[in-house]
């Protein structure tokens, strides 16, 4: 965001919140016609992550990298690595919020009854709970191991994040063993992501390694291992395109999810990107971001030093 104008990112909040409503519809809900057809996305994976990374896929070639990244600027030599007290405490913020927005994602349709989820698959609030658990911890201890083998520490945080990401489509669905291997892998989906992006000098570090990339995995790993499982329609219906419970998991329909939530984000800012480089214009100056766009646009003195000492 520090690398696009001001009214262009407020432009293109306001386009990408029409465009993932309509994408909701399409890939979240048990009526939605991709849902409908076998598209399984509890927490909503598709619109709430792999929209935005599609978008960054667009914006991350189309903005320069920041100054100072990939090669010496006079002002910027490197960038030091977040907080780690105000990262552990945003990530320990998520952790404990999640929670709420889980049980938004169930339907509790009589007094007393286990639950089924916004996809119509039978589940309840103790299975979705202990596999959040369990997703948080596998990608804990697998971001332990790759901040201790590559001595950064932010692994040690990132990781229960790369887990909880890879397990939130299938949070309805999976039992926690399950849950836990395929949140053990989410951080090296995200490493290696991660890895090819700075060899190749593509400033982006979050959307495409964590959303795009363990977002994806852990859609198609809900494919692979709960093929068939029944869902879909709504509860009540009985005959016709909406009975309930009348679809299936499939792998196949995972990767058409995914591909339309990336496509949407990918079409959008390539749209957004040719119209505003012909009208309010895109991208800040790479003096500007050096400078600090507090002290550019308000004349307000930082109170620390976001950038390492100069090397010679």
């Amino acid at each position: 965001s520090e690398r696009m104008k001001a009214s262009a990112y407020y432009i293109t909040a306001f386009v990408a919140t029409i465009v993932s409503s309509i994408l909701s519809w399409i890939t979240w809900g048990s009526v939605g016609p991709l849902t409908n057809l076998g598209f399984h996305d509890f927490f909503g994976v598709g619109f709430v992550y792999l929209f935005p990374a599609g978008m960054a896929m667009v914006f991350s070639r189309t903005l320069r990298p920041r100054p100072g990244m990939f090669s010496a600027h006079p002002k910027v030599s490197e960038y030091r690595p977040p907080n780690l007290g105000l990262l552990t405490v945003g990530i320990m913020t998520i952790f404990a919020g999640l929670p709420m927005i889980i049980l938004s994602c169930l339907f509790f349709f009589d007094p007393g009854a286990l639950a089924v989820s916004v996809t119509m698959a039978d589940t309840s609030v103790g299975i979705a709970f202990n596999n959040y658990g369990a997703a948080w911890a596998g990608g804990a201890l697998m971001g332990a191991v790759l901040a201790y083998s590559t001595r950064k520490f932010s692994y040690l945080l990132l990781g229960p994040l790369a887990g909880y990401v890879a397990g939130a489509s299938g949070f309805d669905v999976y039992v926690p063993w399950q849950m836990f291997l395929v949140a053990l892998g989410a951080p090296i989906v995200a490493y290696v992501i991660y890895e090819f992006l700075q060899k190749r000098q593509i400033d982006e570090h979050k959307l495409l390694p964590l959303f795009a990339g363990v977002g994806s995995y852990g859609l198609i790993m809900t494919g692979l291992l709960h093929i068939g499982v029944p869902r879909g329609g709504y509860l009540g219906i009985e005959e016709g395109a909406y009975a309930f419970q009348h679809g299936e998991i499939g792998v196949v329909m995972q990767l058409v999810g995914i591909v339309v939530s990336l496509g949407f984000g990918i079409i959008t800012a390539l749209v957004l990107s040719f119209v505003l480089k012909h009208t309010t214009g895109l991208d800040v100056s790479d003096d500007a971001q050096a400078e600090g766009l507090d002290k550019v646009y308000w004349d307000i003195e930082p109170d620390v030093d976001p950038v390492t000492d100069n090397k010679s």
